[in-house]
This record gives C-alpha cells, structure tokens and sequence, in this order.
C-alpha cells in the first residue's frame, strides 16, 4: 500500500503496479508508458499532465482521480471505475478504450 506518495514528474515507464493501492498519491508530469496498473486502486490520485500511453489501466478504481492534461493514447481502461474523474485537457486517440459509459462517445 502507498498512500499519499509523491512521484511527481518520475520515470515510471514499464512500472509493474497491478493491484497497487496509490490512494491520493502525486503522479503528475510521472512517465507511465506502458506501465501495468490494472486493478490498482488510485482513489483522489493526481496523475494531471502524466504519460500514460499503452498503459494498461484495466479494472482500476479512480473516484475522484486528476486526469487533466494526460496523455492517454492507447491507454486501456475497460473495466474501470472512473467515477468523478477530471478529464479536463486529456488527450487520447482513436485506440484509447475506455470504461461503459465514459470516454469521448458517451
């Protein structure tokens, strides 16, 4: 369990995070490409202006996470609860999967 971490603007690419508990943890400007976050647990995290290409963010719990500004091309989010997530600024591309009901066409 990491709780409150700061890893603002850190190179966390390829990271093996699946089922971490980051509860408001500081990501923001992080490098996550490719990184391995499903069923992680990222409640009132910060991953404003984060990289997050190709990461696979499968069945994560996200309530209230930051998400404005990030780089979400490729990114997998199926399965995911994104409840209240800001996505504000975020980029993603035509190969971003998103959760039911969230994402550009809902």
């Amino acid at each position: 369990m990491i709780v409150a971490a700061n890893f603002i603007g850190q190179n966390l690419s390829g990271a093996l995070l699946a089922s971490a508990t980051l509860d408001g943890a500081l990501l923001s400007f992080a490098n996550l490409t490719h990184a391995s976050m499903h069923e992680s647990n990222l409640t009132f995290a910060d991953l404003s202006d984060s990289q997050m290409a190709g990461a696979d963010l499968t069945g994560i719990h996200a309530r209230g996470v930051h998400l404005e500004s990030a780089e979400l091309d490729n990114a997998d989010m199926r399965n995911s609860s994104l409840a209240g997530a800001d996505f504000r600024g975020a980029a993603w591309d035509e190969f971003t999967l998103w959760p039911e009901g969230i994402g550009p066409l809902s």
